[in-house]
């Protein structure tokens, strides 16, 4: 026992680093496409903290035609996860499993697997995390989640879960391998469990 609280206290700040990257990508790149402004959809949805207001909001936004569903069902999906989690998750499954038609659709359609992995993280479910994680991890097309900050945190995001789960499943070799993949993309490189102590 002694030797994994070791092991994990050494891992630990790494991972909590890694989860950091997430909050220094505040500002999007300029999207890929010119169809929606990935950026302006976020810094608007990201304004209401209340399943009331978010559901509102949404359904406005719906009917204008300025998002989709799978882009709604992401962003009701994380307020209403503070709420009610059992909801948030049959949110995100519906989500899923909605047909990817437009370049909104197949962006948040990442940001809803990113999601997903998260939730199943927060629920402890380490396995089930790492077998979609893995998934979402090698199907991932490089050239398009660099084509915005957001998809690119969402992915750094992963690559942190994908440690800190192997980290409480005592695979440490694995957990310091996504932790160096993650903390590339910050130009952060050659970490090692001797550079946490």
């Amino acid at each position: 026992m002694k030797k994994t609280n070791l092991i994990i206290r050494k891992f630990l700040p790494l991972a909590v680093l890694a989860a950091a990257v997430l909050m220094i990508f505040s500002c999007g790149k300029a999207p890929r496409n010119r169809d929606f402004n990935p950026t302006e959809i976020d810094s608007t949805l990201n304004t209401v903290h209340d399943t009331v207001s978010i559901c509102h909001l949404v359904d406005s936004l719906k009917d204008k035609g300025v998002i989709g569903d799978i882009t709604g069902d992401y962003y009701v999906a994380c307020v209403m996860y503070h709420h009610n989690p059992k909801h948030a998750m049959a949110i995100i499954d519906s989500a899923l499993a909605r047909k990817v038609v437009t370049e909104q659709d197949r962006f948040f359609h990442f940001m809803v697997q990113g999601l997903d992995i998260d939730k199943d993280v927060a629920n402890l479910h380490y396995d089930l995390a790492l077998r979609k994680g893995q998934r979402h991890i090698i199907n991932a097309d490089m050239d398009y989640i660099n084509s915005h900050e957001l998809l690119l945190s969402s992915f750094v995001q992963t690559l942190s879960n994908m440690a800190r789960c192997n980290i409480f499943l005592e695979r440490y070799e694995q957990a310091e391998e996504y932790l160096k993949r993650a903390l590339k993309f910050e130009g952060i490189e050659n970490v090692s469990s001797e550079d946490s102590r």
